[in-house]
């Protein structure tokens, strides 16, 4: 086995081990209701990396991006509701 295909398989675990990682837990401590992996979260972590470890490179990337919009969605939702709070503490704080 050539050093190109080793990386490409080592690239490959750790994607589908990630991607067992956000099947598991939200990394934001609460899953929306529409998260595509809520349903998978009811099955045992066993069956979980047996499906995962079927899916091919292309549906895990697939997976792995639809979880990066969301958490990049609710990331900027926080820091724009925290900007909001911070501003209304200012206001009423230094009102003269």
């Amino acid at each position: 086995m050539g050093f190109t295909n080793l990386v490409t398989i080592t690239l490959n675990m750790d994607r589908k081990v990630y991607l067992t990682g956000l099947i598991i837990s939200c990394p934001l401590n609460k899953a929306l209701n529409d998260c595509i992996f809520n349903k998978c979260r009811d099955i045992s972590v066993l069956k979980l990396i047996k499906k995962i470890d079927r899916l091919s490179e292309e549906e895990v990337i697939l997976m792995a991006n639809k979880h990066k919009i969301c958490f990049k969605n609710r990331k900027m939702a926080m820091i724009e509701s925290n900007a909001i709070a911070e501003n209304r503490i200012k206001e009423t704080c230094f009102k003269q």
